[in-house]
């Protein structure tokens, strides 16, 4: 494994572990309600990336979704500066989960894999 790939999985961990803070509390989003969607959102964009093996997985899955959340505010004209503010918000976490999927899981399933493999290895050996 390279060193690179550790950097980046701490940061990804560092990044997961901000965003979970971010969401259990009502430090950045107020209403418990909208940070539980916005948990949901998260954790599927992680998988999406994740399955996808790209954070284009997460992202176009968020952009879809949210697409949609507009344009059914839109119809029941229900549209307003504070949904798009939450729509923007939302989109955020769908970027950052697929990045996080794509990148973080990757390569961390990778890292265990190879620490599993070689365990098996040497328990083999002896």
């Amino acid at each position: 494994m390279k060193g690179m790939d550790i950097v980046l999985i701490l940061l990804s961990l560092f990044t997961l572990a901000v965003v979970t803070v971010a969401l259990k509390t009502s430090l950045f989003i107020k209403d418990r309600s909208e940070r539980v969607h916005k948990t949901v959102c998260f954790l599927i964009a992680i998988i999406a990336g994740y399955v996808f093996s790209s954070p284009l997985g997460g992202i176009i899955l968020g952009m879809i979704k949210e697409s949609i959340d507009i344009s059914l505010a839109i119809h029941r004209n229900i549209f307003n500066r504070e949904r798009m503010a939450s729509a923007t918000r939302t989109f955020i976490f769908w970027f950052i989960g697929g990045f996080l999927g794509a990148d973080a899981l990757e390569r961390f399933q990778h890292y265990i894999s190879s620490i599993i493999y070689s365990g098996i290895l040497f328990e083999g050996t002896g």
